[in-house]
């Protein structure tokens, strides 16, 4: 990790004024025996999996599920890291993070914009203002509160060989399986891509919790 901040960093600081940073493309994790390896792009989308021959004798098939989850993980943990460095350096994009209606974010916007309110007319628009944002302000507060008690429901995604499956409370990976009187030593090939599967569908779901 220490290696890859450092590599970020000076990748940041030979940027110009005003110019932003390239897409990561792709970033690598592993599992702390080196056993599995994981590829995601920016978005955590998983584009490459791999199990090495050796793994029934490593990490066995009791040990599988958390390593293939411990190298999503790891370059997961990459991508966080690059979103923090570049808020660091002023380089957040404004459409990340901002939720709610358009003209909530509009009302917000304009007493942003209007400064100290200067006569009756100017004081008496600012207090509907206000007024109008405090409204808005509950709205986001209770689809907060509703998308947080969806999240407390837990559910599970496999791939199409059911030889992996992923555990999601709300949109957070909480566990991974992997069903172990299926598997023999030669499987980690099918292993592999059957988890990349559960993964893609896991982060479709979660895409979809994001938007709802």
């Amino acid at each position: 990790m220490r290696r890859f901040v450092a590599k970020y960093e000076a990748l940041l600081s030979r940027l110009r004024p005003g110019q932003q940073p390239p897409p990561l493309g792709s970033v690598g994790g592993t599992d702390a025996s080196r056993t599995v390896s994981c590829t995601i792009d920016d978005h955590g989308s998983v584009k490459v999996l791999q199990i090495e021959p050796a793994w029934w004798d490593v990490v066995g098939p009791q040990g599988i599920a958390a390593a293939i989850l411990d190298a999503f993980r790891f370059a997961s943990s990459k991508v966080t890291a690059a979103g923090m460095i570049r808020a660091h350096h002023g380089l957040v994009d404004e459409a990340v993070g901002r939720h709610g209606h358009q003209a909530d974010r509009d009302l917000f916007d304009e007493v942003l914009r209007r400064g100290p309110a200067e006569g009756l007319d100017a004081i008496w628009r600012s207090l509907e203002l206000a007024s109008a944002a405090l409204a808005a302000a509950e709205r986001n507060h209770r689809a907060y509160v509703e998308l947080r008690d969806r999240r407390a429901e837990r559910r599970s995604v496999s791939g199409p060989g059911r030889l992996f499956r992923l555990v999601l409370s709300g949109d957070e990976i909480v566990a991974a399986e992997a069903r172990q009187e299926l598997l023999g030593p030669r499987d980690g090939p099918r292993l592999a891509a059957d988890a990349r599967a559960a993964f893609g569908a896991a982060h479709q779901s979660r895409i979809g919790d994001r938007r709802s």
